[in-house]
């Protein structure tokens, strides 16, 4: 897994946030988190084409959700705006880390 720099985020979310040092595209950036969840996770698969494939996978269920509200709505999905709500999405890795503590 090669370095990833990172600098205080405090200005922008708030005290103990960091945010990353240069931009990195979606997919690779899901690859890097799901491959140190992985290697963190006793019993779970080394195996890195699958690890690639499958963080590839959860990169894009973003814009799966924007083709659902398409699909849905008939919101063009280049027009659509997204707001995360960290506090939620932040649910899943405390999840995973839970277990590790």
């Amino acid at each position: 897994m090669s370095s990833h720099e990172t600098l205080p985020g405090t200005d922008i979310y708030g005290p103990g946030t960091f945010v990353d040092k240069e931009f990195t595209p979606s997919p690779q950036d899901a690859g890097r988190i799901f491959e140190y969840i992985a290697k963190g996770t006793p019993g779970f698969t080394q195996d890195q084409e699958l690890m690639e494939h499958t963080a590839a996978l959860h990169a894009m269920c973003p814009e799966v959700a924007h083709e659902i509200v398409e699909d849905h709505d008939g919101t063009p999905a280049k027009s659509q705006n997204v707001t995360v709500n960290t506090d939620h999405a932040a649910i899943w890795l405390e999840t995973i880390f839970t277990a590790s503590i």
